[in-house]
């Protein structure tokens, strides 16, 4: 059964994690999952792990903090990020973050816009960081990360003051590894929600867009018919096609940044939703 989301996912910003992350899978699923009961559920698996949205919303907001919290990614960089935080004070190395943004701020201000948010000068911030003035490499992955990668160069998104999931981070197990190399064998098939946020069509980075359908979604799919799965995705012509049987609902997705709305399709198996209900309001 397909589902018409009457409401709109409005990207907003409220409490913040350490990396700015396009598409905010956390406000997403707080929007379309709130109604939903999650917890059997035992051990989340995100494959694609990027900012931990939908992770994030079960640890905050359904308070899912006793479970098992897995993320792997192909991107060598972000999971050796994740587990630096693991080592660290995090509260003290964001406080480094912010003197930087404040110099970022100070020195490099171009302009606000209509609705008051500094805008600064991304070439200076590039330039700033290929100078080498960032001494801790991960400092500097976390500057390039919010600032240039994520297209974030305003200084309210950019900022950390009102941080969270520090503790998430902490207890989570982050494994740097493709998709197709991970071995799910050692998962329970009945307890195990594995959460699919894979990239976009239009993605060109560790997943060329040639090789989607052979080395990702051929593996999706196995996942669909062993574990419990969520695969959420703009809409797309060969996901729609691959797992068609699989449509739950689909809804709006406003990107206020880019000032542009994209249809968002959620596929789920039998398996979801024996795991997972629906409470009744």
């Amino acid at each position: 059964m397909i589902e018409i989301i009457g409401k709109s996912v409005k990207i907003t910003g409220q409490k913040q994690f350490i990396l700015n992350w396009l598409g905010n899978k956390y406000l997403e699923s707080k929007q379309q999952f709130s109604d939903y009961d999650f917890s059997k559920v035992k051990t989340v698996i995100e494959p694609f792990s990027g900012g931990l949205g939908f992770s994030r919303f079960l640890y905050e907001d359904k308070d899912l903090k006793n479970i098992n919290y897995v993320f792997y990614d192909a991107d060598e960089e972000l999971i050796n990020f994740y587990k630096h935080l693991q080592k660290i004070d995090i509260d003290k190395f964001v406080k480094k973050y912010d003197k930087i943004n404040d110099y970022f701020k100070k020195n490099f201000f171009f302009k606000k816009d209509k609705i008051g948010r500094d805008f600064l000068y991304g070439k200076k911030i590039r330039k700033y960081i290929e100078d080498g003035k960032i001494k801790d490499k991960y400092l500097e992955y976390l500057v390039n990360n919010n600032y240039l990668i994520q297209q974030r160069t305003f200084n309210k998104i950019a900022s950390k003051t009102n941080l969270y999931w520090n503790d998430l981070i902490k207890k989570a197990t982050f494994i740097n590894e493709k998709i197709e190399d991970v071995d799910f064998s050692k998962y329970d098939k009945k307890t195990t929600l594995i959460y699919l946020d894979p990239p976009y069509g239009t993605f060109k980075g560790e997943y060329k867009k040639e090789k989607i359908p052979d080395i990702m979604y051929e593996k999706m799919l196995e996942l669909f018919e062993t574990f419990p799965c969520l695969l959420v995705h703009e809409e797309n012509e060969k996901i729609e096609k691959l797992f068609k049987k699989y449509k739950f609902f689909q809804f709006d997705k406003i990107y206020k940044l880019k000032k542009i709305t994209k249809q968002q399709i959620v596929y789920a198996n039998k398996k979801f939703k024996s795991l997972v209900k629906k409470k009744n309001i």
